[in-house]
């Protein structure tokens, strides 16, 4: 017997809000390392132009100029994970009274990776 009409609508709205809450997030995060890749593009023109007029520059200084923010980089492919861990747009993750009995795991879907097929010839 199907579900009825209400439950399923209602189910589509609770869903609805989640991928909206979701997707807000995810637009805020991009927003936060947009900013963060220009600034750090921004400090790299300097610190060139700097290490162009004098050469005796400090690697201390140039390392405590790029660490001024405590948001963990995630580098391209190696940690990708980590996005969960960390929640920059200041929405909290417990779950609201409005999303129901509906909880989303918070681990990333990583699928295995297929496996390689054998050359022809060496069985």
């Amino acid at each position: 017997m199907p579900a009825s009409p209400t439950r399923t609508k209602k189910a589509l709205q609770e869903l609805a809000k989640v991928f909206n809450k979701l997707a807000s997030e995810l637009t805020a995060d991009l927003n936060a390392a947009i900013n963060e890749i220009d600034s750090l593009k921004r400090e790299v023109q300097r610190l060139k132009s700097a290490s162009g007029k004098t050469n005796k520059t400090p690697t201390s200084q140039k390392k405590s100029a790029s660490s001024k923010t405590s948001r963990p980089h995630a580098t391209k492919g190696t940690q990708q994970t980590s996005h969960t861990s960390h929640h920059e747009s200041g929405h909290d993750t417990k779950p609201s009274d409005d999303t129901g009995s509906f909880v989303f795991p918070h681990e990333p879907f990583n699928p295995s990776p297929p496996p390689e097929p054998t050359p022809p010839g060496n069985n």
